[in-house]
């Protein structure tokens, strides 16, 4: 039984890593940039379009020297096409630099040899191809190139990846003219591509900022004002001194508070209000006694 369950679980474990294998696949292709599928190309295999990719050496970008990028068909069954307008964008960071073919500057070379054939620019940052021929070229399984162009990195950063891509806009084409295919091959040479770049060697350059932390200090000042005293001075009477026969004899100095004066509470009139609630609470008490 274990051993039957070990069998199992490694059967699972291939097919899970199979299917994997194929997701990593099938993810690699996608469609070019701006294009939606037709669904023409449901379940038909056709031609892919591939852009190669290239990596320069720092110093050499830095020297001037260029990439060479190719764009290629590449089919697993031999599909046939002889009409093509495709359309290349790429990074603002590349420049592309014009070829010399047979004495004549072209902006990317043909591999193949097309009857007709025409390479504009196409705004800013690309280049549109196209070419038509009597006769069908054949796209190979390990692909059949089409184009080659070169690029410059205008300012290199190691490490860095400048894309070159397939783009698309109504009216590009991938094509076998009189064939009934022809919708189908065009459809999944668009949905079916691979993009390429300029990347330079390296690793990337990271600059680290550090900032000081800021510390706030709170200044506190605390003002301490005096207690202020009131002070009620009560003047006594005092008797005179009174000597008799050379003997002089000294009376106690009695100091006789007025009757009139309030008790010392530091506040004028305060005495009064006390010496009244006293009273009334003994009364109170008084009349309590009685009444008990």
């Amino acid at each position: 039984m274990k051993t039957n369950t070990i069998k199992r679980a490694f059967a699972a474990l291939a097919v899970s890593a199979v299917a994997l294998s194929a997701t990593a696949i099938n993810a690699s292709a996608e469609t070019a940039v701006g294009y939606t599928s037709t669904g023409k190309a449901a379940g038909f295999t056709g031609a892919s379009l591939e852009l190669s990719n290239a990596t320069l050496k720092l110093e050499d970008a830095k020297a001037g020297n260029a990439a060479t990028i190719k764009l290629s068909a590449k089919s697993s069954n031999g599909t046939k096409f002889d009409s093509t307008g495709i359309r290349i964008t790429y990074d603002e960071g590349l420049e592309l630099v014009p070829v010399t073919i047979k004495g004549k500057t072209a902006l990317a070379e043909d591999l193949l040899d097309y009857e007709t054939k025409k390479v504009v620019e196409d705004g800013s940052n690309g280049v549109f191809l196209t070419f038509a021929s009597s006769e069908a070229f054949t796209a190979e399984s390990g692909g059949t190139d089409l184009w080659s162009f070169q690029f410059k990195v205008k300012n290199p950063e190691a490490g860095k990846k400048y894309p070159v891509q397939i783009a698309w806009r109504d009216g590009d084409q991938f094509e076998l003219k009189g064939s009934d295919d022809t919708e189908k091959i065009n459809d999944y040479a668009f949905s079916n591509v691979i993009q390429g770049y300029v990347a330079i060697d390296g690793v990337p350059t990271t600059t680290t900022t550090t900032t000081a932390p800021i510390t706030t200090t709170s200044t506190s000042t605390t003002t301490t004002t005096p207690p202020t005293s009131t002070t009620t001075t009560t003047t006594a009477r005092q008797s005179s001194a009174t000597t008799t026969k050379a003997t002089t004899t000294s009376k106690k100095v009695s100091t006789t508070a007025n009757k009139q004066n309030s008790p010392d509470t530091g506040v004028p009139g305060a005495g009064i209000a006390v010496a009244g609630l006293a009273v009334a609470i003994g009364t109170a008490f008084v009349l309590r006694k009685k009444e008990d």
